[in-house]
């Protein structure tokens, strides 16, 4: 803590919460004696996660890699490398990292896997021992298969899914609850359990059928639907308003798409507070420099979604650069299109001018001669990397050739001088390099600069539109015959090539309409240029027999698409028609119509497009009301019933607690005394006098429910004999509980030297407020016996009073010996039930404490959380296991995807958590920052 920063105060808050730290154990045969606790972290204490992530952080600061060759969340560690010897290099690197600090790699629990394994490639070993060898790993709740299929993951959610089905079966079977309702219990309980971890895969079409079967079995049952009754599946998930699994899935993997990756790495050093950056451009301008900051950009690379994925070729790098530097592209932008005057044929990026221009003045053409019974010879020209192509001394020609003054000629050459850019790929990115040639895709100036070259690299060769159009670097030739249109191509290629640029031979296509036979086809430098009957040309089809019946197709398709897209919108019953009309004209309508107002249609494809829109809008607007009706729901208002609310409401309120010269709670001279006077004062106010009935109290529906028995009644002891009797078993469970969380191996470290800061501010009752608003019902009471359900009735005075309570603790670094004191509960976890090992201890803690430990936490992480390295995922903002899950599955992906083995050591500590040794921790705090009184308050939990 002390190395993270953290404040003297907060090192020794924390260390009071650990100092005389008492727990027992509760078995089921009994409770054992209370013994000290002197090593680890409290297991269910709410700030022990964000503890355990500092240590973690602090120790393997020396060893750890870039994400994702090592990720962590908590202490599940993963190590990736592309070799053998140097990941099992690594975890023996590792291993004397924690353990020369007190922490310990489980051996048995260590396992390898090699992704794109070939053959001979042995294993791994961990000091000597042969660590095991899996061909599939369960990894934060998700299946690594090595073989980069994702089909067992697949089967695993479906029944994820039949069992969170199961457990709400009473309400997604019951007829008088609405459909309504029951597609939010759906959507609740049952998918989040189907689609977990399925965005960070690539699933087919196989696997996606998988899932819509399954979900479709269930909402069936749910609405007492069979096959007989004849009602479409698309009916059925909207009267449950449940959308389409397999787009939820693709909406989930978009948005997680790059996150990882994504994310920069952060400073070590503590960040400053950034001053305010006035952006004075008039003095870039006159300096005719910028800043160095502005020449880095990352390339990403983005799939032209054809061809081959393993062809570098096939994808389009688009940088991403400073936006501060495309505001002043767009300064810079603004004056010069004042200056540079471009040719009428340019289309591209020119005010006034869109795709839909150049597509008319296409189409006109062709039914022209089509009406005459003439030959259009159509040549579609297509660029080799056009923007990265641009040779830059031909760009600052052009640019003073088009009138530019020479001051913005200079500062466009600085914009692009000692330029430098990475590469971000999905599996890493590649190291600094200079860009001496083309434009930078992503751009705000680039393209009108490019509008200025093609401008100006075409003046001898173009002809008045439409015989040539340019969109950008989409070029159409159009002649009267097929020689007149070859040599004009000729004549292109080589004004193009003789300045830099390249025409692609594979991509330049060839179309004639209304053709006739023995036309023969064109040529590009001897090669023969492609003949098609169709082409996309700025996203409209075009045919060369002047017919549109395959356009309107493609754009009745893209209406549906975009319908599907706001169904949940569109087929709301709680939506009005005029919102939806909104959102239809908006979403739908501009889909389906994009391109059409070029093309003569003709009765039946108005039809065609007539009856898609009226299919929408009877969905949108009738569809619910008539299922709601064919099904007999009942109205959602007759089943809204809070889960208690009878019980809660009942409960009285905090008025008078102050009233009549009672005695005061919170008035502790001591402040370690107990707090069960305050448990006592708590049940007398709900009516009960003893707070041993409080144990039997159990909420009417179902808030608090008897404890399931957690432990066997017979264990085996130290020496491998089974014990039977009480007394051997209560003595067993104490005897294993106080060896792991009092182990004789911990390392003494040395406390730095106490350095008083500043007296932090005392807790405010917002802040108390805040943290007891979000405590969450039901939750096991630690040995005070208070519930969150008392905490959260408490109003503005009883409210100050624990934060009195809780300034107390603060003021003098100790807190109530309540808090001190946990009840370790053990949960098994897999395996034989009778040893103790198969068990983990999770301690609840008092619920005043968890407040002060939340508040605590909250002032402690500003401080700690930007030291923290990108690679831990766990309790950290805006990061959870789907961002390791998603990094995993990246790697796997790229291996198989360029070929290249890749191999991965899963980690696993023994007993993590119980096993942190505390002067480390102190000292970590310490070291970021968090020091005087608040670090004494984390020591005295």
């Amino acid at each position: 803590m002390r190395k993270s920063g953290v404040a003297e105060k907060y090192v020794r808050v924390v260390q009071d919460m650990y100092e005389r730290s008492r727990t027992v154990v509760k078995c089921a045969v009994g409770q054992t004696e209370e013994f000290k606790v002197e090593v680890g972290l409290h297991q269910g204490s709410a700030l022990s996660h964000f503890l355990f992530a500092i240590v973690m952080d602090q120790l393997s600061e020396e060893v750890r890699q870039e994400s994702p060759w090592t990720m962590m969340f908590a202490d599940d560690i993963v190590i990736c490398s592309e070799s053998r010897e140097q990941v099992e290099e690594n975890l023996e690197r590792w291993r004397f990292a924690l353990e020369r600090r007190g922490m310990k790699v489980s051996h048995s629990k260590t396992e390898y896997m090699c992704v794109n394994e070939r053959e001979g490639s042995g294993t791994v070993r961990l000091q000597g021992e042969e660590v095991k060898k899996l061909q599939e790993f369960k990894y934060l709740g998700s299946t690594v298969q090595s073989n980069g299929e994702c089909g067992k993951e697949v089967k695993k959610r479906v029944q994820a899914g039949w069992n969170g089905w199961r457990k709400v079966l009473g309400v997604l079977c019951d007829r008088k609850i609405s459909a309504r309702i029951k597609g939010k219990v759906y959507r609740t309980v049952v998918k989040p359990a189907m689609l977990y971890g399925l965005e960070t895969v690539s699933l087919r079409k196989r696997q996606e059928s998988e899932l819509e079967v399954a979900e479709l079995k269930m909402l069936r049952f749910s609405l007492r639907v069979t096959r007989l009754d004849r009602i479409r599946n698309e009916y059925i998930k909207g009267t449950a308003h449940v959308g389409r699994l397999g787009d939820k899935v693709r909406e989930a993997r978009l948005r997680w798409f790059g996150h990882v990756q994504r994310r920069e790495r952060k400073s070590r050093k503590k960040k400053k507070k950034k001053k305010k950056k006035k952006k004075k451009f008039i003095r870039v301008l006159e300096s005719e420099r910028m800043p160095e900051e502005w020449r880095r950009s990352v390339l990403v690379l983005i799939f032209k979604n054809k061809g081959d994925m393993q062809s570098c070729s096939n994808y389009r790098g688009i940088k991403l650069m400073s936006h501060t530097m495309k505001l002043w592209e767009r300064v810079v932008e603004a004056r010069l299109r004042k200056v540079v005057e471009i040719c009428e044929q340019q289309y591209g990026f020119m005010p006034r001018k869109s795709t839909t221009d150049a597509i008319f003045a296409l189409r006109i053409l062709m039914e022209k001669y089509m009406d005459g019974q003439r030959e259009l010879h159509c040549l579609f020209v297509d660029l080799e990397k056009a923007y990265d192509r641009v040779p830059r001394e031909e760009l600052w020609y052009c640019m003073r050739n088009s009138g530019v003054a020479e001051k913005y000629v200079r500062v466009v050459q600085d914009m692009y001088e000692r330029s430098r850019t990475v590469v971000r790929c999905a599996v890493g990115q590649t190291e600094e390099f200079k860009v001496e040639v083309g434009l930078h895709q992503g751009s705000a100036l680039s393209p009108f600069l490019f509008a200025i070259v093609m401008d100006q690299l075409s003046e001898e060769v173009r002809q008045e539109s439409p015989w040539t159009m340019m969109f950008a670097d989409d070029i159409v030739i159009c002649s009267e015959s097929r020689e007149q249109v070859e040599e004009n191509l000729e004549r292109w290629r080589f004004a193009l090539e003789r300045r830099g640029m390249k025409v692609s031979h594979s991509k330049t296509e060839y179309m004639c309409v209304n053709e006739r036979e023995g036309s023969g086809t064109v040529r590009l430098q001897g090669e023969e240029v492609k003949k098609l009957q169709e082409f996309k040309y700025l996203g409209s089809t075009v045919q060369s027999n002047g017919e549109c019946g395959k356009e309107v197709k493609k754009q009745v398709q893209a209406g549906w698409n975009g319908w599907r897209k706001v169904s949940g919108v569109l087929c709301d019953r709680k939506i009005s028609e005029r919102i939806k009309g909104k959102v239809y004209r908006t979403v739908v309508r501009p889909a389906m119509l994009y391109g059409l107002e070029t093309v003569s249609l003709r009765k039946r494809q108005e039809s065609e497009l007539e009856v898609a829109e009226l299919k929408m809008l009877r969905w949108s607007a009738y569809g619910k009301v008539g299922l709601r009706r064919f099904f007999g729901l009942c109205p959602a208002e007759s089943r809204r019933q809070r889960l208690g609310h009878q019980v809660l409401a009942c409960v009285p309120q905090p008025q008078a607690w102050l009233q009549g010269g009672a005695p005061n709670p919170f008035a502790l001279g001591d402040p370690t005394r107990s707090t069960r006077p305050l448990t006592t004062w708590l049940l007398g106010s709900f009516g009960y006098s003893n707070p041993s009935t409080t144990i039997r109290w159990r909420f009417k529906e179902g808030i608090s429910k008897a404890p399931k028995q957690l432990s066997a009644n017979t264990v085996y002891g130290g020496g491998g004999e089974l014990l039977v009797s009480t007394g051997d078993i209560v003595g067993r469970w104490k005897e294993y509980f106080e060896d792991l969380l009092n182990p004789s191996d911990t390392p003494s470290i040395e406390e730095p030297e106490a350095e008083d800061s500043e007296v932090d501010s005392f807790i405010t009752q917002a802040e108390v407020t805040e943290v007891v608003q979000q405590l969450l019902g039901g939750k096991a009471p630690g040995v005070d016996e208070i519930r969150p359900e008392y905490l959260k009735s408490l109003d503005v005075v009883g409210l100050s009073w624990l934060t009195r309570l809780c300034n107390i603790a603060w003021q003098s670094g100790t807190v109530p010996l309540d808090w001190a004191t946990g009840v370790v509960v053990p949960l098994f976890k897999k395996g034989d039930r009778r040893v103790c090992s198969n068990y983990r201890g999770i301690t609840p803690l008092s619920l005043p404490g968890k407040v002060y430990s939340r508040v605590l936490e909250r002032r402690v992480r500003p401080l700690v959380e930007p030291w923290i390295q990108e690679e831990q995922c766990s309790f950290r903002p805006s990061r959870g296991t789907l961002d390791q899950l998603y990094t995993l599955h990246r790697v796997l992906e790229g291996s198989w995807e360029f070929a290249q083995p890749v191999h991965m050591c899963f980690v696993d500590l023994e007993k993590a958590f119980d096993r942190v040794p505390r002067g480390i921790l102190w000292d970590v705090l310490w070291e970021y920052g968090v020091r005087g009184p608040l670090l004494r308050a984390v020591r005295s939990l």
